[in-house]
């Protein structure tokens, strides 16, 4: 666990270093990383920029999980 939490405050910390803002969302049941994507991205093909941030591997994150939002690409 500490080494989940260790890569998740690096992703953080890379993203705020590139002046990117996050949001974060509660992931609930039925919320695939497309869906979140498309509803906060634009788009549910930007979900591997999602699945990056948070050190993520593809798939169905699990229910409460916290995942940090890049935000849109310009």
């Amino acid at each position: 666990a500490v080494g989940a939490d260790a890569r998740k405050l690096q992703g953080r910390i890379q993203a705020l270093l590139a002046g990117a803002r996050l949001t974060r969302h509660v992931v609930r049941a039925g919320d695939p990383l497309q869906k979140i994507a498309a509803t906060y991205l634009g788009s549910w093909e930007e979900w591997p920029r999602i699945a990056a941030l948070n050190r993520m591997e593809a798939g169905q994150p699990t229910v409460g999980t916290v995942l940090q939002i890049p935000g849109r690409a310009s």
